[in-house]
């Protein structure tokens, strides 16, 4: 090869590897206003000055006259909130050497943001009741819409629509991962994406699959979260078949339906029951713990013996506690929450109502039962304090009353009832809805010791309240019926909350990382 040659090939790598060290990548369509701007280095210069203007100009004197922003920076990398959604901008780097008094730019380099009508004020807001005191440079992420808000109620990041899903699907427990990365359900299946919205991994529910090769777990609901070392942990349906006792002699009978044989006894009838499974990063499944077998082996045969039909139980929420190797999963439909040995599964806790051979079905309760447990009642995101309290977000037994926020003492008096060490009423309107439609509801433990707390689905209010009971941040969720020419609380699964800045930049830098290699982080 030619030394001609040989320069010119060098000169072309360099380029590329400058041209990849260079975000936004020119002409990319972006999902958000807060923007990682990165470029590579010069030799002798430590300040740069990064200029960007509304609009796409390839004229340096028209993108002169545009200029809206001028910032400047230490080093290659800044954080720039820019105006507007549904707009395009021109950007450009100058400096100065320690050669010369003369101002270098680099070339003008170009990006759009996007726009659904997710995050269209006009349609959709977050409005602030209360402003942001302590909190003020945290982020909240809103599942009905997929939004991201800062505590100004300003939308600053929308999820994109994903190829191959349902835009009128809405997400479920969309949150930041330990990994700086993002975590939600969409439908049957659950998604872990970058700040940009590329899917770094995902799995797909069993009803996606051709009929006929069900496997036992069946569609992901309600939460999917990923562990410190990488791992995924998603509640999931679990198809079974169940034989209900005809005499007192009788016991319940359960056994998992693959969807790949069929019991030839009649008698058994198809029924679903959750299931926890973990999985690693390639998505092998590595560990999975079964609703069906745990009511078989537990005082929950005898509520399902005696009421003689099928029962919802499927698990609503969990959290592990990753360093002590305990599990917390519960169970909305009975009140109860229980706490597995890891990876063991045994179970050595259960907080909520004991059955034994004595029960006698009643119809008293939200579900034609009567397992009111005395404190807490179709709870929803049970978690552990940073003081040992498991807390929960509670819809509320008393068909009169309010949700609350219960902190709860584990331990047990002698009676074998626990007790509530901190509670928060919600005073919302619930006592007009039936105890049936009372639904959804998160808590998340601040740094501090403030608790981040989403409402139920019927009052879609979210508010940061610390341990005073007073309340640091409050927002609502609405949506605009043009019709009525009103704004209404418009219904959300839950909420999240990015706690500071520093979380969301360490969001914002890891998509430019897993854009490396991202086929390491894919299924």
């Amino acid at each position: 090869m030619s030394k001609f040659f040989s320069t010119l090939l060098s000169l072309l790598v360099v380029s590329c590897v400058l041209m990849a060290q260079t975000y936004p990548r020119e002409g990319s369509k972006l999902n958000y206003r807060i923007i990682g701007f990165s470029f590579p280095a010069t030799p002798n210069v430590n300040k740069y000055t990064v200029e960007i203007a509304d609009g796409s100009y390839d004229n340096e004197d028209q993108f002169k006259k545009h200029i809206t922003q001028s910032e400047e920076i230490n080093g290659t990398k800044a954080i720039i909130e820019v105006p507007a959604f549904n707009a395009q901008y021109t950007w450009r780097i100058t400096y100065k050497t320690n050669r010369t008094k003369a101002t270098n730019k680099s070339d003008l380099h170009h990006f759009s943001i996007g726009s659904l009508p997710n995050i269209d004020t006009n349609r959709n807001r977050l409005r602030v009741t209360t402003a942001a005191t302590k909190y003020k440079d945290a982020f909240v992420f809103i599942d009905a819409i997929g939004v991201l808000y800062d505590m100004s109620g300003n939308p600053v990041w929308y999820l994109p629509h994903l190829p191959g899903t349902n835009e009128t699907v809405q997400p479920r427990d969309l949150k930041l991962s330990p990994f700086g990365t993002l975590t939600f359900l969409l439908g049957p299946v659950i998604y872990e994406i970058n700040y940009d919205g590329s899917i770094l991994w995902t799995k797909q529910g069993t009803s996606q699959n051709k009929k006929g090769t069900n496997a036992p777990n069946n569609d992901y609901h309600h939460e999917f979260t990923r562990l410190s070392n990488g791992h995924y942990m998603a509640l999931g349906f679990q198809n079974v078949l169940c034989k209900f006792p005809h005499s007192d002699d009788d016991n319940l009978q359960m056994v998992p339906d693959n969807g790949l044989q069929t019991n030839k006894d009649t008698t058994f009838k198809k029924g679903t029951c959750g299931n926890l499974t973990e999985y690693d990063e390639k998505g092998r499944r590595v560990w999975v713990w079964d609703v069906y077998r745990y009511i078989l082996s537990s005082d929950l045969i005898y509520l399902f013996n005696k009421i003689g039909r099928s029962i919802d139980l499927h698990d609503n929420a969990f959290f592990f506690d990753e360093k002590n190797k305990h599990i917390f999963i519960s169970f909305k439909n009975i009140n109860r929450v229980i706490e597995i040995k890891y990876p063991e599964g045994n179970v050595i806790n259960t907080y909520g109502k004991i059955y034994d051979n004595s029960f006698k079905p009643s119809l008293k309760g939200p579900f034609g039962m009567d397992n009111d447990n005395g404190l807490f009642c179709l709870q929803h995101a049970c978690k552990l304090s940073q003081k040992g309290y498991l807390y929960l977000f509670d819809n509320g037994c008393d068909p009169n009353g309010h949700s609350k926020v219960l902190m709860i003492d584990q331990t047990t008096d002698e009676q074998g009832q626990m007790k509530a060490v901190w509670e928060y009423d919600c005073d919302n309107p619930i006592k007009h809805l039936p105890m049936q439609q009372r639904s959804g509801g998160n808590v998340i433990e601040l740094p501090d010791g403030s608790l981040f707390v989403a409402m139920d689905m019927q009052y879609s209010e979210v508010f940061i309240v610390n341990m005073e009971k007073e309340i640091l941040w409050s927002a609502v969720i609405e949506a605009f019926e043009p019709v009525k020419k009103i704004w209404r609380m418009n219904p959300s699964y839950r909420a999240s909350i990015i706690t500071t800045r520093k979380d969301l930049e360490q969001l914002i830098w890891n998509s430019e990382k897993n854009e490396q290699k991202p086929e390491q982080l894919k299924k």
